[in-house]
C-alpha cells in the first residue's frame, strides 16, 4: 500500500528488469494488489523492479527499489559563493554645492542644437 497526501492523485509505475510492468493511479494512497514476486508467475529469479511514485499535485517523485539495495548517495549540495558588490565611492555635498574633484580628460561631443534664431 503507498500512502501519499489526502485528496492528491498519485500515479504509480512499476518497471521491472525482466520486462514485468505495472502502473496505478489513485487519490491519496495506491493498493497495488498482488505484485508478482520475482521467481514465481513466470518471472525470472533475481529480477529487480524500480517503482516510481509521483504526487500528481506537488509535483514530487519518490524513487524505490525491490529488492532494496544500498541507498543512492544523496545528491552533491549546491553552494552558492557570495560575490562582493563593488561600493561606489561616495558623493561629498557641502550646501548643495559639489565638492569640486579632479576635472576629467574627454573629447568634446558632438554639437547641440542651434539656439533661437539658428544662433549656437
Amino acid at each position: 500500500n503507498i500512502m501519499g497526501e489526502v485528496g492528491h492523485p498519485l500515479k504509480v509505475v512499476l518497471e521491472s528488469d525482466d520486462g514485468y510492468h505495472r502502473s496505478w493511479h489513485n487519490y491519496g494512497s495506491v493498493w497495488t494488489d498482488k505484485v508478482h514476486e520475482p521467481g514465481f508467475q513466470q518471472r525470472k529469479a533475481g529480477a529487480v523492479d524500480h517503482v516510481q511514485v509521483q504526487d500528481q499535485v506537488t509535483g514530487e517523485i519518490a524513487y524505490f527499489k525491490f529488492p532494496c539495495g544500498p541507498a543512492a548517495p544523496p545528491p552533491p549540495k549546491i553552494v552558492i559563493e557570495p560575490v562582493p558588490v563593488p561600493v561606489a565611492p561616495p558623493v561629498v555635498v557641502t550646501e548643495h554645492r559639489f565638492v569640486p574633484g579632479p576635472p576629467i580628460e574627454a573629447p568634446a561631443g558632438p554639437a547641440g542644437p542651434a539656439g533661437p534664431d539658428g544662433e549656437d
